[in-house]
């Protein structure tokens, strides 16, 4: 009788030590789990440009739109190119010398991760509808953005120059708004380049819009 009590508590030991060790060990293997992932997701984040199309770019991208586009999401349309030095002007980023520096974006809505080096984006847009102008609204709708040049340039040069981000006036956009909105007019048939650089000490997230004004 006494033996099969001895089995009985020990069976009941080993059961609690098990449990126990369950207990224990799943938690930290999810945990180590999640700071893994998190560790990897900041990786993919901060190695954006290497996992971007790094072909030579001989041309910049065009987005061609009619009036059967009341809205349309530009980020996988941009390329980009990081100014590591801190130091370029629009005359450097436009140089056709500096192609090679600009890379395709292939994210809708592209996220860089935090950084402190300026970014440059660009792209082209081309109204192809029937009437003889329209306004759109470029929206980055992220805030925390804290220095943004938009430049926009037609045949003639550059005919624009807003300057945004949320360390600077509000009033300098066309909309007052927590977003950087500009408003832009095309003839038919017409192009325009668009330049933008954005800067400061933060996350990078560019979701970037092109908006009837009506939507």
């Amino acid at each position: 009788m006494a033996r099969e009590q001895l089995k009985w508590v020990i069976n009941l030991f080993c059961r609690w030590v098990l449990i126990s060790v369950f207990l224990i060990v799943i938690p930290i293997t999810k945990g180590e789990a999640s700071v893994s992932s998190r560790e990897n997701t900041s990786d993919e984040r901060s190695s954006y440009e290497h996992s971007s199309d790094d072909k030579p770019i001989s041309s910049i991208r065009t987005v061609a739109f009619d009036d059967s586009n009341p809205s349309i999401i530009l980020g996988s349309h941009l390329q980009y190119a990081v100014d590591r030095s801190g130091l370029w002007s629009l005359d450097d980023v436009l140089d056709i010398e500096n192609d090679s520096h600009f890379t395709n974006v292939l994210d809708p809505i592209p996220s860089f991760g935090f950084t402190d080096k300026p970014h440059w984006f660009r792209l082209i847009l081309k109204y192809e509808g029937e009437l003889e102008e329209v306004t759109k609204e470029l929206e980055l709708a992220y805030p925390l953005l804290e220095f943004i040049d938009y430049y926009e340039i037609n045949h003639e040069g550059v005919n624009r120059n807003v300057l945004g981000g949320k360390n600077r006036d509000l009033m300098g956009p066309d909309i007052k708004s927590r977003s950087f909105v500009v408003r832009i007019h095309l003839k038919r048939g017409e192009t325009k380049k668009i330049m933008i650089k954005v800067a400061g000490q933060a996350m990078l997230n560019l979701p970037y819009y092109l908006w009837d004004i009506s939507a």
